[in-house]
């Protein structure tokens, strides 16, 4: 007989992805060190194409990893993925079953009981990895009545919301130009030795420098130098705007009630097109193995080809591609 808890969630589902098909666009992971393991990875926002990056980085982690890999978006009436729909979330009840989050989200306002499936992988303190907005991945009007309104970027009540009390920071400014100026990575010297900078070079994203302050426990991983265009050989703006640089990426460590250890990974980058750069494919998929505390299986050469045909669409508000449903991106 179909449980009550399992018939409320199958119309949870229904009503939370319409049209969409009859579950998460979801890939097998083949062996592997992540045999066993779940990531659900959500995207979510309207400027860096995140629908697109999250689901190669996902055939990546599955298929060279082995780890079974999740996505869920925001999507349309029509069932089409549409990061304009910020209300919209495929399928909220995958997130209980995740090992390990990887979240590319900006103002976000997911209904509450799609919020309750994510606050509560919170609170049992699963590993997250935050890609670029994901610092401000939640945005509430002033009078909302949810119970889930301190998520928000701007809360009072939760200073700075869920970016700044998990991830590390909230929403500041830009400290780049968008659309005019770069990134480049620049390690932190202290943390050269550390798992997820294993054969980690230089990286370069053509997404700007954010203005940031993360904790003070928090430990700074990489630096973002402001440079001077988009082109991947443009040199460091010179002058006070690099000195000092912002962070660029950098982890923390949450307790949580039950006394583990909840890692996190905040990257102020990861556009669809920054995932063109093997540094930051590499980046992120060390970060999936240190968050799961795995570093003694990263494998000494980490694998972190492109899997299939990529052509990253352009970062820009209202240029998302249409017609794109979730099934398709296979």
């Amino acid at each position: 007989m179909t449980s009550l808890k399992t018939l409320a969630l199958g119309l949870l589902a229904l009503v939370t992805t319409s049209f969409a098909a009859d579950g998460p666009l979801t890939f097998e992971g083949k062996e592997g060190a992540g045999e066993g393991f779940h990531i659900v990875l959500i995207a979510g926002d309207e400027e860096f194409r995140s629908e697109e990056a999250l689901p190669q980085l996902a055939k990546i982690l599955a298929t060279h990893h082995g780890f079974k890999c999740s996505v869920l978006f925001s999507i349309n009436d029509k069932g089409e993925i549409d990061p304009t729909h910020t209300k919209s979330l495929t399928f909220p009840e995958t997130i209980d079953d995740a090992d390990l989050l990887i979240l590319g989200l900006k103002s976000r306002q997911w209904p509450d009981e799609s919020m309750k499936f994510f606050k509560e992988a919170i609170d049992r303190g699963i590993p997250i990895i935050g890609t670029h907005t994901t610092t401000q991945a939640f945005k509430y009007p002033k009078d909302s009545q949810s119970p889930f309104a301190s998520y928000s970027y701007d809360s009072k009540d939760w200073e700075g919301g869920f970016g700044r009390q998990m991830m590390g920071e909230t929403w500041i400014d830009y400290h780049g130009k968008p659309y005019t100026q770069g990134s480049r990575s620049v390690t932190e010297a202290s943390q050269k030795d550390h798992a997820i900078l294993k054969s980690v070079g230089d990286i370069f994203s053509k997404t700007p420098v954010f203005a940031v302050n993360p904790p003070a426990e928090c430990t700074i991983l990489l630096r973002g130098a402001v440079t001077d265009s988009l082109q991947s050989d443009s040199k460091n703006v010179e002058g006070e705007k690099n000195t000092p640089m912002m962070p660029m990426a950098w982890t923390r460590e949450v307790l949580v009630p039950a006394g583990s250890s909840q890692r996190i990974l905040t990257t102020t980058i990861g556009s669809s097109q920054d995932l063109l750069d093997p540094n930051f494919r590499r980046l992120l998929v060390n970060g999936v193995y240190w968050c799961l505390e795995m570093e003694d299986d990263m494998p000494e050469n980490v694998t972190i080809d492109l899997v299939g045909d990529y052509k990253p669409s352009p970062a820009g508000i209202g240029k998302a591609a249409t017609g794109v449903k979730p099934e398709s991106l296979k």
